[in-house]
């Protein structure tokens, strides 16, 4: 047994400070990623040159404001979910959060008051995230069951709290979140960028960072160093369920209601535009810009789909042959580091 741990500690008693191993693992981790950010940006490029070429509507004005759009809250939801998987674990629930959120928060009585409208929303999203975060915590039961109930639960009281018909959402402030421009630019996709930074020199500058990429790399090393990884895991799937009550007000700004369902398919988007992204399922591996382009690829897909009239069935085909083969490549990256 002792032996055991010394053979464990071994490799990091030369090392100076905790902060300092964890630095040199955040760098190899970043250093891990980039081949696969270049990668995919040259993949980007390629499909939006050739949408412009194929379809004179793709490149118009209101296609691009349109696409920022979709982009904005799909991105948002990607983000924590970025987090999430950087700990090797995965969360479910997020769609779900982002509607229960958006429904709660138009109810009549909060929406006399913006700043209660956000409050109520993000308190929403982040008590469902504890949850999640708690229950995987201490009692070790995968993350994936885990969140599947919370999905389900979250889900149904969406249903629940609207009877199952949209509900207007009419708030002014929001409103000009979903629906305005900044220089010209829609404002939820600048909020989307700002999120993407803020989260991005979180993870490289900060020590919660570079402990969230020691952690899913190996928990057990990670322990070892000093770190409390359950407090890592609480706060990934906390910070997951806030930034799906923003997504969730984006939505009901720019939509003007908050539908009960509009979270079904951004579960599995969000995952797939994070591993797309070069983010590892396995932990320890990738970060946010990779994430947003992930995200900017899934939405410029989906787009130039609808822009080159192909039917919607194909639509859902294309894009589940898109997830499976970002698995695919995944998995095949996850073999070659460990060789």
């Amino acid at each position: 047994m002792n032996q055991d741990l010394a053979s464990a500690t071994a490799p990091i008693q030369g090392a100076q400070s905790p902060e300092a191993r964890l630095g040199m693992a955040h760098g190899l981790r970043r250093f891990a990623g980039r081949s696969d950010v270049l990668g995919l940006l040259v993949v980007y490029l390629a499909l939006f040159v050739y949408l412009s070429i194929r379809t004179p509507y793709f490149l118009t004005s209101d296609n691009i404001s349109d696409l920022l759009r979709e982009m904005a809250v799909l991105g948002i939801i990607a983000v924590g979910e970025t987090l999430v998987i950087l700990r090797a674990e995965i969360d479910l629930s997020v769609g779900s959060v982002l509607a229960l959120s958006a429904v709660i928060a138009s109810q009549d009585s909060f929406v006399t008051s913006t700043p209660l409208v956000i409050v109520i929303a993000l308190a929403v999203g982040i008590l469902c995230g504890l949850v999640n975060g708690i229950i995987v915590a201490s009692t070790g039961i995968s993350s994936l069951v885990v969140t599947l109930g919370t999905m389900t639960v979250a889900s149904g009281l969406a249903l629940v709290v609207t009877g199952g018909a949209p509900r207007v959402f009419e708030v002014p402030f929001l409103e000009k979140l979903g629906q305005g421009e900044l220089w010209g630019v829609p404002t939820q996709f600048v909020v989307m960028v700002l999120v993407g930074l803020v989260v991005a020199y979180v993870l490289r500058m900060s020590v919660f960072g570079r402990s969230l990429y020691a952690t899913g790399d190996n928990d057990r090393a990670a322990r070892l160093n000093g770190i409390r990884v359950g407090r890592v895991t609480v706060s990934v799937f906390a910070l997951a369920g806030g930034l799906a009550a923003v997504g969730g007000l984006l939505y009901g700004g720019q939509f003007g209601s908050a539908d009960p369902t509009i979270g079904v398919n951004l579960n599995l988007l969000g995952i797939a535009a994070v591993v797309i992204g070069g983010t590892s399922l396995f932990g320890g591996v990738g970060g946010v810009i990779g994430t947003l382009l992930g995200t900017a690829l899934i939405a410029t897909l989906q787009n130039g789909l609808v822009q080159l009239n192909v039917a919607s069935a194909w639509q859902e085909v294309v894009t589940g042959v898109v997830i499976v083969l970002a698995v695919l490549a995944d998995r095949l990256r996850a073999r070659a580091r460990d060789r």
